[in-house]
């Protein structure tokens, strides 16, 4: 995709998110007041998912047919911003029920939201990809791990999903990413449990 039409893509997601009156939709309190957060500081949340976006489709060299993971999804933006960019397939996941009912509220107001919605954790994402014979290319976190309460497990669970392993940390910021086998955090916990798995570790700076 050409840079002007990904900047156009950009103007008219931050445009929506602006002018929508997302307080009339039939959701909870507490994603309102999440999604009012966001709108207060829209310019910080769109330039970090604009970053990841283009870290991802770097390293997935432009794969036309992307599979990606929106792990603890939220509300939703995210997701609906990579079909904006011409994600092929994303899986939406998160383990509050009232986050996945916001997420389906949110994408009839943009008219575009993700192709699947999974209400759950991540041996839910594992069962739901093996059911379906699905290898996603990419399963991004953002504000989502501290809520990841065993990274020993979660990791566990994936990594027979991601091939090959490569981890690469980013600091900063509170985000996970894995990218066609490439693992990418904005924090630098304890690595042994990556290994135990199968990740080969690298460095790279972040935002």
């Amino acid at each position: 995709m050409k840079t002007n039409n990904i900047i156009k893509i950009l103007t008219d997601f931050e445009q929506k998110i602006i002018e929508i009156d997302f307080d009339k939709l039939p959701i909870s309190d507490y994603n309102k007041k999440y999604i009012a957060n966001i709108k207060s500081a829209h310019c910080y949340y769109i330039n970090i998912y604009a970053y990841v976006q283009s870290v991802m489709r770097s390293i997935t060299l432009l794969n036309k047919d992307i599979i990606m993971v929106d792990y603890g999804g939220g509300c939703g933006f995210f997701s609906i911003l990579a079909k904006m960019l011409g994600v092929h397939k994303v899986i939406y996941i998160d383990r509050n029920p009232d986050s996945v009912k916001t997420v389906k509220e949110v994408s009839k107001v943009f008219g575009i939201g993700p192709d699947v919605i999974i209400c759950g954790d991540s041996p839910d994402l594992v069962a739901w990809c093996q059911e379906n014979q699905v290898k996603p290319h990419a399963v991004v976190g953002l504000d989502v791990i501290e809520h990841i309460y065993n990274l020993r497990h979660f990791f566990a669970d994936i990594s027979s999903h991601v091939s090959p392993q490569k981890a690469t940390f980013l600091r900063r910021l509170n985000l996970l990413l894995i990218v066609g086998g490439m693992l990418l955090l904005f924090l630098q916990p304890d690595l042994s449990f990556l290994v135990e798995n199968g990740f080969h570790i690298h460095q790279m700076n972040g935002l």
